[in-house]
């Protein structure tokens, strides 16, 4: 009898204050009822989430030192501007938005795996399943098909999910090799209109050389068309407090390899499976293959055409 009691009047208290709270207040929580009863989470989980989602906003910053490509130190200030979920064909990922001290400016993260309480990367001490994506703006977003890149940021994002863990650190103001988007079309006009590669077109659009017989060694010639560096993308992983851990690399270009070298990170190079060459993009992936030194992109078997005989002996020799 006294149970029912108590109850009856623990019940007449909780009436008694929920009449006593302000308007906005007894709107506030039937708003958070129905948020609950529509997501299935708990009125506490619904106010964990709206309070994560409004502190995300707030920015957080970290000064980190970073070895360059000429054994220098330089020290980047690392910001985290922005993080949440995307729902994508290839699984669900995070996506931070890193802003950087260094001539890129902007770095999107995207992340496989759990965070932490202040909505970081869980970095377990397995190797890091990552790669390091410059953006191309004509390929990746307008599906353009003289390159491979959108197919290359498409397989690494199922590399990812297979994995259950990594990340791909994106670099949007690395278009064009670094050069920009006006250089980038202007490389198109030409590889469209002469059926110069992107090797050649680059080379008379930035040095006004016109060079079918190029000699020159894969690193020299990326001095002349690949402004790209790449400290900031080493300041984000130490950013998110990554330091010296072993990396799979995804790239089919080994001179991003150094710069996770000279910072003393562990590192095994993962080639990115390669489609098969078509008519709009053979040129090009011969041409990086050749000329520039990236691996895996080509094989003699993969080509058929007739056209394509003279390219062949490219990459036999």
């Amino acid at each position: 009898m006294n149970k029912e009691k108590n109850a009856v009047e623990t019940l007449g208290k909780c009436e008694d204050i929920r009449i006593r709270l302000e308007p906005e207040q007894r709107l506030r929580i039937e708003q958070i009822s129905r948020i609950s009863q529509r997501s299935g989470l708990t009125p506490a989980e619904v106010e964990e989430v709206l309070r994560k989602a409004r502190e995300s906003l707030v920015p957080l910053t970290k000064d980190v030192d970073v070895v360059q490509d000429d054994g220098a130190t330089k020290t980047y200030h690392v910001s985290r501007s922005g993080v949440g979920p995307l729902n994508t064909d290839m699984g669900k990922f995070w996506l931070f938005h890193i802003e950087v001290n260094d001539e890129w400016k902007t770095y999107d993260v995207l992340y496989k795996g759990e965070l932490d309480d202040n909505q970081m990367p869980i970095l377990d001490g397995r190797p890091l399943l990552l790669r390091i994506d410059s953006a191309c703006y004509t390929g990746q977003i307008f599906n353009d098909r003289t390159c491979d890149c959108k197919q290359q940021l498409d397989e690494a994002m199922r590399m990812l999910e297979e994995n259950r863990g990594g990340m791909i650190i994106h670099i949007p103001e690395q278009d064009g090799r670094g050069n920009g988007v006006a250089v980038k079309l202007a490389t198109l006009a030409l590889q469209d209109s002469l059926k110069l590669n992107t090797v050649e077109a680059a080379l008379a659009i930035l040095e006004d050389e016109l060079n079918l017989d190029n000699k020159d060694a894969p690193q020299d010639l990326c001095k002349k068309i690949d402004a790209r560096t790449y400290g900031g993308a080493i300041g984000v992983l130490k950013f998110f407090n990554f330091e010296g851990g072993p990396i799979q690399v995804m790239t089919n270009n080994p001179d991003k390899m150094k710069w996770f070298d000279d910072n003393g990170y562990t590192l095994e190079r993962i080639g990115m499976t390669v489609e098969e060459p078509t008519e709009h993009n053979w040129r090009n992936l011969v041409a990086k293959s050749k000329l520039l030194g990236h691996e895996g992109l080509v094989s003699v078997e993969s080509f058929s055409d007739e056209n394509l005989i003279r390219d062949k002996k490219l990459i036999r020799d």
